[in-house]
């Protein structure tokens, strides 16, 4: 059973401001002893519901509407526009349930794939499906693969809006920021990994045909950079 509480009067508001107000005149060490305990216990539970009243409340776990954008598994989509809410938490640790994570995707996704050489999209189609049956895939991964020199800057500019669309503005980034700021085409190179902020909607895998060309002459070269870009994906997604 709840106990009455002591209502504040408007003796004890004042001295609370008095204390608690940045902006107020400090008071000496003497008036700071004045008041007793329960003045101070008082002015605790008083600014914990000013600070309700104003909206400030914990953000330590936040929720998040758990809207789901992408049912079918569609490859080049987002599976979350944010992070869904939390299942449950303890000292160390934030649990949450992903709708993909009982059969996480892979998606090798080839734009104007004519500029890839046909026995390399065989290659590195096999590629990834042999990482993930050696190593296991514990997130939706979206490889993107093109040709950087070759291709449109349509197809460039697509490429930059499904990067921003699947993972930089779910994490946060707006998307007019993301679109003003991407990494300049012609030099980019082989990338991969998961962070926390775009795990909802899984890991990246940039692959281009300038590495193909690049080491025509030592194609286990290339298989190599394609299984270290899958690892730091899986790397990643154990963390």
């Amino acid at each position: 059973m709840l106990q009455d509480t002591h209502l504040p009067s408007s003796e004890d508001l004042e001295d609370c401001y008095a204390f608690t107000n940045p902006f107020h005149p400090h008071p000496t060490f003497s008036e700071y002893t004045d008041l007793t305990v329960k003045k101070l216990s008082m002015c605790l539970c008083l600014s914990i519901l000013v600070a309700c009243s104003k909206g400030i409340t914990n953000t330590e776990h936040p929720t998040y509407p758990n809207e789901i954008l992408n049912p079918n598994f569609e490859c080049k989509k987002p599976y979350y526009a944010e992070k869904p809410a939390l299942v449950s938490s303890d000292g160390t640790h934030r649990y949450y349930e992903y709708y993909w994570q009982s059969a996480p995707k892979l998606c090798v996704n080839f734009y104007e794939p004519d500029l890839i050489d046909d026995p390399w999209e065989t290659r590195i189609k096999d590629g990834l499906e042999f990482g993930k049956s050696q190593l296991g895939l514990l997130v939706p991964l979206n490889a993107t693969v093109v040709d950087q020199k070759m291709a449109s800057q349509a197809t460039l500019a697509q490429i930059d809006r499904d990067t921003c669309d699947i993972w930089r503005v779910p994490a946060g980034q707006t998307l007019q920021n993301c679109l003003a700021n991407p990494d300049p085409w012609g030099n980019r190179f082989a990338a991969a990994g998961v962070t926390h902020a775009s795990l909802p909607n899984g890991g990246e895998l940039h692959f281009f045909q300038d590495l193909i060309t690049d080491y025509e002459n030592n194609p286990g070269m290339i298989v190599r950079i394609l299984m270290h870009e899958f690892y730091h994906v899986y790397q990643n997604s154990m963390k």
